[in-house]
């Protein structure tokens, strides 16, 4: 598990090196999408992030990040492959959002001093 996500890490900061500065944001929720952002989709117990692939791209999302093996409803597969959004396919949608959020804002902790 550990070198998988080493792995996945990796390879997210050798997608990101280039995109990240020009990204608006890392979003999961597309009331928080704007142009140049990464959408995260994350699939829920009831609700499957998919299905709000278009409104995100509608709203200028420039990359999409999809779990490997999550369902994709064929009309937003259709969405997807009528944009010119980059499109990346992940083990774990969660573990991603963590990863370019921490690429996205500088991992914080990594300068933090603790204390005790």
């Amino acid at each position: 598990m550990k070198g998988s996500k080493h792995i996945l890490k990796n390879r997210l900061k050798h997608n990101m090196d280039s995109v990240l500065s020009h990204v608006y944001r890392v979003a999961c929720h597309t009331r928080n999408v704007g142009l140049g952002s990464v959408f995260v989709a994350i699939p829920g117990a009831r609700v499957n992030g998919n299905i709000y692939i278009p409104r995100a791209i509608e709203k200028g999302a420039s990359r999409i990040v999809i779990e490997t093996g999550s369902f994709i409803p064929q009309w937003v597969a259709d969405c997807i492959t009528a944009s010119d959004v980059a499109v990346d396919y992940v083990s774990s949608a969660r573990h991603a959002l963590a990863c370019y959020s921490a690429l996205y804002y500088n991992t914080p902790p990594n300068g933090m001093h603790i204390i005790g």
